[in-house]
């Protein structure tokens, strides 16, 4: 009897251990496939919110199960070489974030970003979780079937979002018929395609060995290749092609040999020159003017475009770290400090100036989690590079070094991009995913089931621990699921909000903003979003009351995050609106929340311009020329201050 009941304890164990093994697996999976194609077209950040909502989601999903099997006896945890550099560089990042320059902000990231710390422990928990769970060729098969199905989808919308301009655009910014696809983004579609591609690419000249569906392989490299190109994004063509000299350098006695590999290299040097002909050709006179040669052509453009505005961007962000050596701003800070190093003149050198980060990774890394950050980053990729190489070239030919030959190639793609571009919470997590995939096959192999898992020994008192673990579980999950819930609902909210901007209803508007602050009141700009409706409200109706929460929002905002200068912006314009309509008293109000605003952003065209129509409208032309001119030095062609002034001489 005794024997019975010990067997039947072990396969109930065994059970547990299966079940929420499962839920890791499948939510990973569902996290590579959901996350770079949801959206929601009825909030007011279409791409951000459904995303980092369901990432962190899933992520706290398997944390817990994760949490469970440990406290069940039974846990997985496969030591690999990146453990310390990556443990360094979280404690760096964690230190980072307590002394940054603003503590919500370098924990959950910039608004629209949402880059921060906590994203940074997600990227570095799924690689934990990738290189425990998924080194069986099976779980590695459908790992790479789930992130092909997603490519495909990203991709044929991509291709449409190109010719289609208005047909699955929601508003996402494009440029020459650039695609943001479902990242919204043209920047964001081709890091994460620059990630697939060269996947796809070696799968299909290692098609034998790998074993994946032949025309999920061929429809994956078509349609991800073909949206790459119409992209028109530099840095992920340039990681693209280093991804191919990779492949080419780590097979170079036998890629020439293959025929299948120099028919796919010919392949995508056609695809591109007919697309490049084919969709651009018709009705441009000169090839300087098509949108592929164009954007190729302005990489030796130094004298503007975006080459100038990225070398400035570079330059402004070096004067930055000197004030911030050791540990940076903090993690996605680097918007809020960047404006306080522009130089007095940027609207007149550069264009496109004005960032919220360094286009260039390393350099990010750099000012946001200063020299201790990026020393411990360098270590986690240069060590990760180097192993996996050495590693790949002694393995003997078959599906495994195909396989991580495809890896490798795809993270040295990505890796190369981000050196040109930045990094984004929608892409990342697939990058690390695909990390952990490459290091736990280098290291391991295939591994049977039965080594997947080490008992541990555990007190006595087990069931107590479990049933704490099941407790901490629920409440964890609860909280997760409020907190996601209220965030999706506050940006829906604000989707209503816009809609009813488009449709003039300034009632309607005012209500949804309100139950936006209702559902999220500690992000600053949707404080900021609620003071600009009460101030259109105001200058519509001429109410005090109105005028009143204009202000208390905008200070709300300001209180939020003091070096935000959307709130000193919108506090300056209610008192100057207030001084108009109805006490001039208020203008000394307006002055002194520029002056604030100016400490934060001295070299701001909006503050300055509003500060010269502050003292203008107190009969001060003196002083308000001088704002002007102001405006002059930072933009020297902003027709409206030239304007200004040249009034201000004609009342002289």
């Amino acid at each position: 009897m005794h024997e019975k009941e010990v067997v039947s304890v072990k396969d109930e164990n065994e059970t547990l251990r299966i079940f929420f093994e499962n839920i890791i697996k499948w939510s990973t999976l569902l996290l590579i496939f959901f996350l770079p194609i949801l959206i929601n077209p009825l909030s007011g950040q279409i791409f951000a919110i459904p995303k980092v909502i369901f990432l962190r989601l899933m992520s706290l999903i398997i944390f817990l199960s994760w949490l469970i099997l440990i406290s069940s006896g039974k846990s997985s945890f496969k030591r690999s070489f990146l453990d310390l550099p990556i443990s360094l560089f979280l404690f760096f990042a964690g230190l980072s974030t307590i002394f940054s320059v603003h503590l919500h902000t370098a924990f959950y990231g910039e608004y629209m970003r949402y880059d921060g710390f906590l994203a940074l422990l997600i990227y570095a928990f799924l690689y934990f979780v990738t290189v425990n769970f998924f080194r069986t060729s099976g779980d590695r098969k459908v790992l790479l079937v789930v992130l092909f199905a997603s490519a495909c989808i990203v991709a044929a919308f991509g291709i449409i979002n190109h010719f289609y301009l208005g047909l699955f655009n929601y508003g996402s910014p494009i440029d020459l018929g650039r695609s943001g696809s479902l990242l919204g983004n043209s920047n964001y579609l081709g890091a994460y395609l620059a990630l697939v591609v060269p996947l796809a690419l070696v799968s299909m000249v290692y098609l034998k060995q790998i074993n994946l569906p032949k025309w999920l392989v061929c429809l994956t490299f078509f349609l991800t290749s073909t949206s790459l190109v119409l992209t028109y994004t530099r840095a992920s063509w340039l990681g693209i092609t280093v991804g191919l000299l990779c492949l080419i350098l780590i097979n170079k006695e036998s890629f020439f040999k293959s025929k299948r590999a120099i028919f796919l290299s010919l392949t995508i040097v056609i695809l591109i020159v007919a697309i490049f002909f084919g969709a651009n050709f018709l009705g441009q006179k000169n090839l300087s003017s098509l949108p592929f040669a164009g954007r190729l052509s302005s990489l030796f453009n130094l004298k503007g475009g975006s080459v100038l505005d990225r070398l400035f961007i570079w330059k402004t962000a070096v004067k930055i770290v000197p004030d911030y050596r050791l540990l940076g701003v903090g993690p996605d800070c680097f918007g809020l400090v960047y404006p306080r190093y522009l130089q007095p003149n940027w609207a007149s050198v550069a264009v496109n100036a004005f960032t919220d980060n360094a286009h260039f990774n390393l350099l990010q890394v750099l000012v946001c989690q200063g020299i201790a950050g990026l020393l411990s980053y360098v270590w986690i990729f240069s060590l990760f590079f180097f192993v996996t190489w050495k590693k790949i070239i002694k393995m003997e030919k078959g599906s495994l070094r195909a396989i991580s030959i495809g890896l490798l190639c795809a993270c040295v793609a990505y890796f190369v991009n981000i050196q040109f571009s930045f990094t984004m919470v929608y892409v990342t997590p697939i990058f690390w995913i695909i990390m952990g995939l490459l290091v736990g096959l280098v290291q391991g192999g295939d591994v049977s089931e039965s080594a997947y898992f080490k008992e541990f020994k555990l007190p006595e008192k087990k069931k107590l621990l479990q049933g704490f673990v099941v407790i901490l579980t629920a409440v964890f999950l609860s909280i997760g699921i409020n907190t996601g819930t209220k965030a999706f609902l506050a940006d829906t909210f604000l989707g209503n909000a816009f809609r009813r901007i488009e449709k003039n209803d300034l009632s309607g508007e005012l209500n949804q903003n309100l139950l936006v602050i209702k559902n999220d009141p500690y992000e600053e700009r949707y404080w900021f979003y609620l003071g600009r409706t009460y101030l259109r409200a105001f200058e519509v109706t001429e109410e005090e009351g109105m005028l009143s929460s204009s202000i208390f929002s905008f200070e709300e905002a300001i209180k939020r995050n003091p070096l935000d200068i959307l709130g000193y912006w919108g506090l300056a314009r209610s008192y100057y609106l207030g001084g108009i309509i109805l006490n001039e008293s208020m203008f000394d109000k307006s002055i002194s929340a520029i002056q604030n605003g100016l400490e934060v952003e001295p070299y701001s065209l909006n503050l300055w311009f509003e500060l010269g129509e502050v003292y203008e409208r107190k009969g001060l032309d003196e002083e308000a020329a001088k704002a002007y001119a102001k405006v002059l030095e930072i933009e020297k062609d902003n027709y409206k201050a030239k304007e200004k002034i040249r009034l201000i001489k004609e009342r002289e």
